[in-house]
């Protein structure tokens, strides 16, 4: 411990360099700081060898001022303190005599009125008051905290309320009807109070079930309390303990700024953007501040922390629950009306079957929502919501099931593979089926067999071989005497798609058809006679296959690719064209992978194959990040490489970036964006692509002239296509080995790897170019497209980025789920025991009729959703 009249001694030095008119800034925020926290003292400390000479002038020796021997050193005291004690902080240190005096002198109190002629000029600018709605003036003494116990989990839940039991049913829903009016607030002892019960329904926070299933984001453990006076700039997520000194807030900048103190150590927390916090305590309030520690000007700083009350005794582990700034929802209000509701909670039924919690080692139902809102460790927390989220997990796969098993009872089309037109294709291939091809294959043909309506999807990394799976399975279709149709969402991969299914018709003696739109009247006429008749086996089209004068003399399979892209009710629309009333076989195909546990979520109805093997006569992409092309630069190190690619007779693709416009719907390509690559074309070819041959392709062509330019490319009449995203499925061209793609960072990483994967498709390797400056998460896109061409680990890379909404549906499917607490990314383990228990379930119990409550669970968590559980 340091003596006083060292700690003096600096002051002194101090206090004489401001009043001399040569300290900084630092000195004179130092000189009118009261607090004298450790870190001011270090501040201090090393800008004072500066001030030597004005020091030795003063009458003072700078070393003996910056004698390690003033360090304050932490109290022998602080560190023998019961860690579960609160305001167990160091000895203190005493404050200058000058500042507790009010005598007005001079050198009595710094910083206090106008600063005098030739001081520092920071002290003559001053800081404007700002508009407070109340403000506390700090106290001049130090701060006494007083012991808080801390009881175990039990001994708080076991605290009586002076309420009776909530009213309810004893399930789980029936808390979804128990109000949270009469729920323990923040101050009002009677109940929540009209404007916090706004607030909180504001929030989604209308009844217990509600409060129940808001799990809290994290913990504060009471034993790792740090005493104020150990606060150290840097520090990060750590709690300290102290009274409430002064509150400011300021409506119109709207913050509030929040000072509490222990011994003679002070901290201060600026809540930007919430001014309400400085109404939520009062002086003399004994609180909880939990966040960042940080410096401004010589004072520790907390600057956003999480600030809780702590009124009561309560329990080693203290909840942090979701702040909504918006609603002005606090943790402790969260907080204090969870341990009400727990306290009035008796018992709750528990649908899960003993077998399964025991082999899951899952806690019971009410014991989870205790362990989860009044934890006695971690373990025990994260146990509790382990369960919550399986129930979650288990009740939407429980949901699938019985929506697969009612599909299965559907008529279907019974088919009759016999390998009389598949074995002479697969024979004709220049290379044998992949191993994964191979197993998918048998897979289909089995559902094609059954009595059941095949539910399948079909998942494929860019170039893995999904068309040639698909029109395998159409022959096998063929050769039980049905039709096949294929439906892909845009005109370009339609085209596609056609030219090879007809190729492969040609030679097997079958005929395929490219239904033609209403603008065609006579081809159309003539091929939905064909179809009608069943003289044409495979029909190939957009939309258009779903118009209600397109019917199907034997329709048996319906192959639907980049699935996603259509509704659930057009999907079915196709299949019901089916003969005989019959459901067709469902193969839907996708380029782009999805994340086991994602799948298992987005399609837990359906039956997933996976290609997981790339086909002989892949080559390589290499990928590489450049943030700055230009286009006007023909001597560039990359427009160098794209030309002498194009002299070795090879062709390239250049993208251009997204351009979103507020008017634009949802699968539609904006003006701008079409614009963009017009001016794009325009750029290179009066400048790094000066020469060249050029064309453009947008999505706002006419499919006629946008058909044209695709032709012209494939056959090598043009050298470079700029293109916006319209080639980003389904386009092949072996001879294309560049991609470059401007502004990269403006795509997902979903679409950067369906762009890269047009090149290389070929005998010659491919190139793909990334340009542009991104973001920090666009750096991580970046790096991981650069790592890795394998889709499935990319598509766990963006997952992780951005979350499950990632994904398409995937967000609105955990919604209608009820997914509140679980996660798809962190349980993947969680999920699988789900879906195994669900399946085991469903065996014996398809519509689940013997187990009512679970059963009414799932239909209450799905809602409208769940209206094929109504119908079975």
């Amino acid at each position: 411990m340091i003596a006083a009249e060292q700690v003096d001694t600096l002051r002194a030095a101090v206090i004489a360099l401001h009043e001399s008119g040569s300290a900084t800034a630092i000195l004179s925020a130092a000189a009118r700081s009261a607090q004298w926290h450790p870190a001011v003292v270090e501040r201090v400390r090393a800008q004072l060898p500066a001030f030597a000479d004005q020091l030795g002038a003063l009458g003072f020796d700078v070393r003996q001022v910056i004698s390690p021997a003033v360090r304050v050193a932490e109290p022998p005291a602080a560190v023998a303190a019961p860690r579960t004690v609160f305001g167990a902080g160091p000895a203190r240190v005493p404050l200058d005599p000058a500042l507790r005096a009010g005598n007005g002198a001079k050198s009595a109190v710094f910083g206090v009125g106008p600063a005098a002629a030739g001081t520092d000029p920071a002290l003559q600018r001053g800081t404007p008051k700002p508009q407070c709605t109340r403000s506390v003036d700090r106290p001049r003494h130090d701060v006494e905290i007083p012991t808080i116990p801390t009881l175990s989990a039990a001994a708080v839940l076991g605290q009586r309320s002076h309420k009776p039991p909530l009213e309810f049913e004893g399930t789980l829903d029936g808390l979804r009807g128990a109000p949270i009016d009469d729920l323990a607030g923040i101050r009002d002892d009677a109940g929540v109070g009209d404007k916090e019960l706004e607030r909180l329904t504001a929030a989604g926070i209308a009844t217990v079930y509600d409060l129940m299933m808001r799990v809290p984001l994290r913990y504060i453990d009471r034993s790792e309390i740090t005493p104020m006076g150990a606060l150290r700039p840097g520090m990060k997520n750590v709690a300290t303990v102290g009274k409430v000194l002064s509150t400011k807030a300021d409506w119109g900048k709207k913050y509030a700024r929040i000072e509490i103190g222990a011994g003679s150590y002070r901290v201060t927390s600026m809540q930007f953007q919430q001014p309400w916090m400085a109404q939520r305590f009062r002086r003399d309030d004994l609180v909880l501040m939990w966040g960042d520690v940080t410096e401004w000007e010589g004072f520790i700083q907390m600057a956003g922390a999480l600030i809780a009350p702590m009124r009561d005794a309560t329990a080693p582990f203290v909840p942090v629950y979701p702040q909504s700034d918006k609603h002005q929802v606090s943790t402790w209000t969260l907080h204090r009306a969870a341990l009400d509701a727990l306290r009035r909670l008796p018992a709750l039924d528990d649908p899960l079957p003993q077998q399964i919690r025991t082999t899951r080692q899952l806690p019971g139902r009410l014991e989870a929502l205790r362990a989860v809102h009044v934890p006695d460790n971690a373990a025990d927390a994260t146990s509790g919501r382990d369960r919550l989220a399986y129930d979650e997990l288990l009740r939407m796969q429980l949901a699938m099931g019985v929506q697969r098993n009612a599909a299965r009872q559907q008529p279907a089309v019974v088919h009759a593979p016999t390998g009389r037109l598949t074995r002479p294709w697969l024979e004709s291939l220049p290379w044998p089926l992949t191993g994964a091809q191979n197993r998918v294959l048998k897979e289909i043909a089995e559902d094609l067999r059954s009595p059941s309506p095949m539910k399948r999807l079909l998942q494929g990394d860019v170039g893995s071989g999904k068309t040639k799976v698909a029109i395998c399975a159409m022959l096998m279709a063929a050769e039980g005497g049905h039709q096949a149709a294929l439906m892909a969402p845009i005109g370009v991969l339609v085209q596609q798609h056609y030219e090879e299914i007809a190729e492969t018709c040609e030679k097997l003696g079958l005929r395929a058809v490219l239904v033609p739109g209403k603008n065609k009247p006579k081809a159309r006429r003539e091929a939905l006679t064909g179809l009608a008749s069943g003289e044409i086996h495979i029909a190939v089209g957009t939309t258009g296959l779903l118009s209600d004068d397109v019917q199907f003399k034997s329709l048996g399979l319906v192959v639907i690719d980049e699935q996603h892209r259509f509704g659930v009710n057009q999907r079915a629309a196709l299949l019901a064209k089916g003969p005989g009333g019959a459901i067709a076989d469902e193969l839907g195909a996708t380029a782009t992978p999805i994340p086991r546990t994602a799948a298992m979520t987005q399609f837990g109805d359906v039956d997933i194959s996976i290609l997981d093997e790339l086909p002989p006569g892949r080559t390589p992409i290499r990928t590489r990040w450049e943030p700055v092309v230009s286009l006007d630069d023909p001597n560039h190190a990359h427009w160098a490489f794209v030309r002498t690619q194009i002299a070795e007779g090879r062709q390239a693709f250049v993208v251009c970036p997204l351009v979103a416009e507020p008017e634009t719907k949802a699968g539609q390509e904006s003006e701008a964006q079409s614009a963009a690559a017009m001016e794009t074309a325009t750029a290179l070819a009066d400048g790094a692509l000066s020469g060249l041959r050029i064309a453009v392709v947008t999505g706002r062509q006419k499919p006629a002239d946008r058909a044209e330019t695709m032709y012209a490319f494939t056959v090598g009449e043009l050298d470079v296509l700029v293109a916006t995203t319209v080639i980003e499925v389904g386009v092949s061209v072996p001879n294309a080995t560049t991609i470059t793609i401007l502004d990269a960072g403006n795509f997902g990483l979903a679409q950067l790897h369906q762009l890269r994967g047009r090149v290389g498709r070929g005998k010659h390797p491919g190139f793909c170019v990334l340009t542009g400056e991104v973001s920090d998460i666009g750096q991580a896109r970046m790096d991981a497209m650069c790592e890795t061409t394998d889709g499935f680990k990319l598509a766990n890379v963006d997952l992780e980025l951005r979350g499950p909404g990632a994904l398409a549906g995937t967000a609105q499917a955990g919604h209608r789920a009820g997914l509140l607490v679980a996660d798809l990314l962190a349980d993947a383990d969680l999920m699988h025991a789900a879906r195994a228990d669900a399946q085991q379930m469903l065996t014996t119990d398809p519509q689940l009729l013997r187990r009512p409550t679970l059963r009414a669970e799932v239909e209450r968590a799905l809602g409208d959703d769940a209206h094929y559980l109504r119908r079975s």
